[in-house]
Formats: C-alpha cells, structure tokens, sequence
C-alpha cells in the first residue's frame, strides 16, 4: 500500500493504526516493534515527513470516500447548535384531568409584577459543545495581548524574567513606535 511512498511495510502498518485512532505506542507494538522501545518509535516514526505525508494523504482519502468537508462539519455544528437551543416546553402530567401539561411557574419582573409562565428547557451542553468547536476553528477564543508605546532595551531585559514567567502559551502582537 506504500509502494512508491518508500515506507517499510512495517511503517506503513504502523501508519494504518495511527489512521485508525489509535495510539503512537499502540500502534508500533501492532506493526511489530518491541514494546519496550513502541513509544520511543512512535515518536520517532511520527516527526518523519514521509510518515506524516502518509497519514495525512491517507485521511484525506477517507474524509473525501465519507464526504466529510469542512463545510460538512461547520455546517453540521450550526445545525446541532440549533437544535440544542430550541426550546422544548417541560410537559408533567396532571393527576386531576388525566392529561399531560406545560409546567408553569412563577415569574417575577424587575418592578416585582408576578405572573404564571409555561418552563422550556434547552440543552445547553450539547449547544455549547458545539459553539465551543466552531469558535475554536475560527481563532475567536484566541488571547491576545497589545502593546502600543515605546518599549526599550533595557526595560526589556529588567523585565525578561517577569515576563516569561507571565507569559506561557499566549499571543502576543505588539503595535507601535519601537525606534524610541
């Protein structure tokens, strides 16, 4: 299957179970390396451009066979977004006339006005699951840190180890007139 890819079969066996969802160590111990040494292999197997060239090829075949695009997807999170907040009226059963029945409930407004209102509900972490994924494929939860202004040598290494303390995995985009 990898003739011309020039991966071994055993690193192409390798390949196929990565593909298939499984682990790096899981894998190498399937293709035939020692479990000893699978996990170390596995790494090792998985920075080689010729292997990642390989999986990657081989799941875009498999996404385009199933038709999955990324406009499938965003598509498909919008719609279960959807569904997830439409609200559902809560239905319980009334013993008095042998019925089901909206659940009402008492519902006061800021100026203290009362008033019998009907309870929905809406599955708010299947929604969020799916906003959470479409804004993460847009970057919109992204942090970003500005600065504008002048900023020196010298206030840069006083402060070199404050902020690479401060700052682990965060952007930062830096704006302005450095030549001060």
């Amino acid at each position: 299957m990898a003739k011309g890819q020039g991966l071994s079969p055993q690193v192409t066996r390798f390949a196929l179970n990565v593909i298939k969802g499984m682990s790096g160590k899981e894998a190498a111990i399937l293709a035939g390396y020692s479990p000893k040494t699978a996990e170390s292999q596995a790494s090792r197997l998985l920075r080689k451009a010729k292997v990642k060239a390989f999986i990657d090829k081989e799941l875009q075949k498999a996404s385009e066979k199933a038709g999955v695009t990324v406009e499938y997807v965003l598509k498909n999170l919008k719609e279960v977004t959807e569904r997830c907040l439409a609200q559902t009226p809560v239905m319980e059963f009334d013993h008095d006339n042998k019925e089901m029945v909206q659940k009402q409930a008492l519902f006061e407004d800021e100026e203290g006005n009362k008033r019998v209102v009907g309870v929905f509900e809406f599955d708010s972490a299947g929604a969020n699951g799916a906003l959470r994924m479409l804004g993460q494929y847009l970057k919109m939860f992204t942090e970003k840190v500005e600065h504008s202004g002048t900023v020196t040598l010298e206030s840069l290494v006083a402060g070199s180890q404050t902020i690479s303390t401060n700052v682990t995995s965060q952007t930062i985009t830096t704006t302005g007139n450095n030549n001060g």
